[in-house]
């Protein structure tokens, strides 16, 4: 996936992390990125996801992205207010990026979890890049 010039694409290293979609009649969450405390920092921010081009999510099967937060980076729930995307397959998906927000009450860490519908393939070639982004 490209970067597009001046586009909110300041991505820290340490803010990022990977994760396989999972099979179907699963989810999957990554690994939490710390965002730090409450604060006017947060404003700005927000959480791509990139996925690849995929060729496996079957037709009309959905892949459903929720952005999820966590006080200790252990429990991990859905962020408030709470943010989703679905893609609808179509023997896979075109690449895309998908940006989420972080407001002010977001907690300390967040992640992303991804579900594929009952009966959507195995997806687990697929592995999305995710990061805090400004």
């Amino acid at each position: 996936m490209s970067t597009t010039v001046n586009h909110r694409n300041l991505i820290d290293a340490q803010a990022a992390t990977t994760r396989a979609l999972p099979a179907a009649a699963a989810n999957v969450t990554s690994s939490g990125i710390y965002i730090g405390g409450d604060g006017p920092h947060k404003e700005r921010l927000k959480v791509k996801v990139e996925l690849p081009t995929n060729s496996v999510l079957v037709a009309t099967k959905l892949l459903t992205i929720k952005l999820f937060d966590s006080a200790d980076n252990s429990s991990f729930a859905a962020a408030s207010p709470a943010q989703t995307f679905t893609i609808t397959g179509n023997t896979g998906f075109a690449a895309q990026d998908i940006y989420f927000d972080i407001n002010q009450t977001t907690r300390d860490y967040v992640a992303v979890n991804f579900e594929v519908e009952t009966g959507g393939g195995a997806n687990t070639g697929t592995v999305a890049a995710i990061s805090v982004v400004s």
